[in-house]
């Protein structure tokens, strides 16, 4: 059962990490932590599908479906980087009261380990593929494609997983 002295100060760390409910940036976007999850979580899918599209498409219109998908996800992360979710995410550690850095920390260590085990799986899949006779990246275009999308991950993740601990606190 919550007390209610801690209603309070969930519903002071509510207010004070943008979940208030009129939390919108200066370009005038809702950055509710569930909107910002969403956002995440389509601006990462997105871009992985339609890279994949541009990569194995048998034909030309699957290819500019793979690069609309691409633009939406890149244009998807505008409300993302301008929301306060982000900002506890990428901030000085000097602009965050206690609460946001250990909720900070977190998402960047459970991002960090997500992101380290892509690059093992994708190094494993490198060393058998080459053995094996699998298709590997051999142009510019996908080693720009896998450079961009793990910049994309690399940025998001955090975010993604944040916004996911912030919605399980509103839920509170």
């Amino acid at each position: 059962m919550i007390s209610f002295k801690e209603s309070e100060r969930t519903k002071a760390a509510r207010e004070k990490i943008g979940m208030a409910s009129k939390d919108t940036t200066a370009w005038g976007f809702n950055t509710h932590p569930r909107k910002i999850l969403a956002l995440s979580i389509y601006a990462l899918s997105a871009y992985s599908v339609g890279a994949l599209l541009r990569l194995f498409s048998p034909v030309d219109w699957l290819a500019i479906l793979g690069l609309l998908l691409i633009a939406s996800a890149a244009f998807a992360t505008v409300p993302i980087w301008s929301s306060r979710v982000y900002k506890i995410a990428s901030n000085e550690k000097i602009k965050l009261d206690e609460f946001e850095l250990q909720m900070r920390l977190r998402s960047i260590t459970s991002a960090y380990q997500g992101v380290a085990v892509v690059v093992v799986l994708f190094m494993g899949y490198l060393m058998i593929a080459n053995d094996v006779g699998l298709w590997l990246p051999n142009v510019a275009d996908h080693l720009n494609g896998f450079f961009w999308g793990f910049m994309l991950y690399v940025l998001i993740l955090p975010v993604l997983i944040l916004s996911w601990k912030l919605r399980d606190i509103e839920a509170e």
